[in-house]
């Protein structure tokens, strides 16, 4: 199974929804920030709606010999750079990093790029470190919800809550108070959290969820 790429008409992205929306495609093409999926070299993988409409004649994006490429010179010396950083070979670790893209008189958009697990379903068959590109006015960003985090990172719904709740200054403690657990069952989804995102302290997780910005 192959990951989409642009599509050419309402048909073809209805069979390629239709295709995918058990790893969780069909979320993406509805979120209203725009996301992509790059490689190493800045080839598009996969990008939705939003994403696309970024690449129309005036917008701040483009699409250049199936690479995706920003306008302005030194945003795409950041985005390369970023996304070299989180799909170099052996940084398990990796977790990704923002910045702000000025655009005028407008507010800036925020950045966002992760690292996207070689074993994530939306990597495969590719096992190859991909990176996940996430652009959103300033004025609309938020925390990311967590059946966002969940789709974006290959979370269960249990992880992805305890992201959150991480995320917005809670402790594991008070995590498992919330979700009326044990101590060590909350410790249990922490340990499984850090090992999918590589994360390797609470504030790398924080710092994750806090580059997935929703609009």
């Amino acid at each position: 199974m192959s990951l989409p790429t642009l599509a050419h008409s309402p048909v073809d992205r209805a069979g390629q929804l239709a295709n995918h929306a058990a790893i969780g495609l069909s979320a993406l093409e509805s979120l209203p920030q725009a996301i992509a999926v790059l490689d190493q070299h800045c080839r598009v993988q996969y990008v939705n709606r939003r994403a696309e409409s970024l690449c129309a004649s005036s917008g701040p994006c483009r699409m250049v010999c199936g690479c995706w490429q920003f306008t302005q010179a030194d945003v795409q010396d950041r985005l390369e750079q970023l996304v070299r950083n989180v799909c170099a070979p052996g940084r398990s670790t990796a977790v990704g990093g923002g910045f702000r893209m000025p655009l005028g008189e407008g507010p800036p958009m925020l950045v966002s790029v992760l690292p996207l697990k070689a074993n994530h379903p939306l990597a495969s068959p590719r096992s190859v470190p991909l990176a996940l590109v996430f652009i959103v006015a300033s004025q609309s960003a938020s925390f990311a919800a967590s059946h966002v985090i969940a789709d974006q990172l290959g979370l269960t719904a249990t992880e992805a809550r305890l992201a959150a709740s991480l995320a917005a200054g809670n402790t594991v403690l008070d995590f498992a108070a919330l979700q009326r657990c044990t101590p060590h069952t909350a410790r249990s989804h922490l340990k499984n959290l850090m090992r999918k995102t590589g994360c390797r302290r609470q504030f790398e997780v924080v710092r994750l969820v806090q580059s997935l910005q929703a609009g």
